[in-house]
């Protein structure tokens, strides 16, 4: 308990631990032990406490015996870690890289060679009307049937199981029919609903919840996907701030390498027309800094194909881009869905598009400017920008006038969607600072 960070102690191992005791005192004992190094020396609130005690609580006594074994098999018991005795000291406690083993320095499996790392967490960050649930399908196909495609030629792996947390398309409607069009092997496949799940608890299934955890744990998958991240995450997470969001993806990371896993979270983009790479990542840059690998999905001004970046990549030389279209087909009969039909490799990268875009792109109108408004206020970090910044912002990444910029300004304050409040500063002038009246609504 004591070498136990903030980020880690209020975790499954730690209560599987505290209720393995002999008898309901010493059960209550080792309980109050973590309830008062949680809040005394880590400061965590006492309701979070609270609210992990009652989860876990909650929790089938059979899911504990699971943890507590499987621990067993993933490490020989050290001692007692409720204040009785240490750990021994010949061996660090199990949440400790020992770097003079042997063992520690490893070389990294792919479940895509050199794109999708096993036991990490990666990034799909796509435009609306992307076609990035046919390329995921494309991916499915490929894990649940042990054969590379033009997609994912690189594929390395046997026929695997693919976990699928879905928080927008329907499993019968539009998952399934995707999956079979693709020729995924849909025994292997299983997929949770969001909306299915909260109609079954009552609850929604946050990510890096104990719940979450437990049905990854359960299911054992070789990939794990998150679509979309923000219908995961508690409304209360703001997506900017990066404490936040790192506590709930820490978890997600780490059952990811505990049964080595890829993980891979899918994010919406934002409208801003003149940036690329993560700038493009709508709310939360910050998991383009956590996630080993990212890939970005977009629209070939030129063409019209669909181009998927690879646009980071940790652990090896990013991959060629792929660059493919969607085509209408039939499954099941009559069940009408899309199809991800490749096209070429290329070597032009996200940045390269958007520059093709902005030489190609039309006048921008005082709507762009105000969409555009919209979404760099949502996505500042402290929820609000000086007004002349998020201006001269705006007409830079659009390519606009300043004045077009500032009418779009003024319809938005008269239709109460921003805010304008001064600050003073310390040199003792004001200024102006504009944010959103209400957060924006997930879609």
């Amino acid at each position: 308990v004591n070498g136990r960070t903030k980020a880690n102690i209020l975790c499954d191992e730690m209560f599987a631990l505290a209720i393995d005791a002999p008898d309901d005192t010493d059960r209550n004992y080792r309980l109050d032990v973590v309830q008062n190094q949680a809040t005394g020396k880590l400061h965590l609130p006492a309701e979070q406490v609270a609210e992990w005690i009652q989860r876990c609580t909650d929790q089938e006594p059979a899911y504990w015996r699971r943890v507590l074994e499987h621990m067993k098999q993933s490490r020989p018991p050290i001692g007692d870690v409720f204040g009785r005795s240490e750990y021994r000291q010949d061996e660090p406690p199990p949440f400790m890289g020992d770097l003079a083993s042997d063992g520690d320095a490893k070389q990294v499996d792919w479940l895509v060679d050199g794109l999708l790392p096993l036991g990490e967490l990666s990034v799909i960050g796509a435009d609306g009307g992307t076609g990035k649930g046919m390329l995921v399908s494309q991916l499915i196909a490929c894990v649940t049937t042990g054969k590379a495609n033009p997609f994912f030629p690189t594929f390395c792996g046997n026929p695997s199981p693919v976990l699928v947390f879905s928080g927008e398309d329907d499993l019968a409607k539009v998952i399934k029919p995707r999956a079979m069009a693709a020729g995924a092997d849909l025994k292997l496949l299983r997929v949770v609903e969001a909306s299915e799940y909260h109609m079954a608890t009552g609850k929604r299934l946050l990510l890096g919840s104990s719940e979450f955890i437990a049905i990854v744990r359960e299911a054992r998958p070789k990939l794990i996907i998150v679509d979309p991240l923000q219908s995961f995450l508690d409304g209360s997470v703001e997506m900017s701030a990066r404490n936040e969001m790192r506590s709930v993806a820490i978890p997600f990371q780490g059952v990811c390498r505990e049964i080595e896993a890829a993980g891979i979270d899918v994010m919406h983009t934002n409208k801003r027309g003149n940036v690329s790479g993560r700038m493009r990542l709508a709310d939360s840059s910050d998991m383009w800094d956590m996630a080993r690998s990212v890939l970005m999905l977009g629209r070939d001004s030129g063409t019209g194909l669909i181009y998927a970046s690879h646009e980071k990549s940790s652990y090896a030389k990013p991959a060629n881009t792929v660059m493919f279209r969607i085509e209408d087909t039939v499954v099941a009969g009559n069940v009408h869905t899309g199809l991800a039909v490749f096209q070429a490799y290329s070597d032009r990268h996200d940045a390269d598009f958007i520059a093709e875009k902005k030489m190609q792109r039309s006048a921008v109108t005082k709507d762009d400017a105000k969409e555009a408004i919209i979404d760099a206020l949502a996505s500042a970090q402290l929820g609000s920008l000086e007004s002349g910044h998020l201006k001269q912002l705006v007409a830079g990444d659009l390519g606009c006038s300043i004045d077009t910029v500032n009418k779009a300004y003024s319809e938005l304050v008269k239709e109460v969607r921003i805010k304008k409040t001064v600050i003073r500063q310390k040199d003792g002038t004001n200024k102006w600072y504009s944010a959103l009246t209400a957060k924006i609504p997930e879609t």
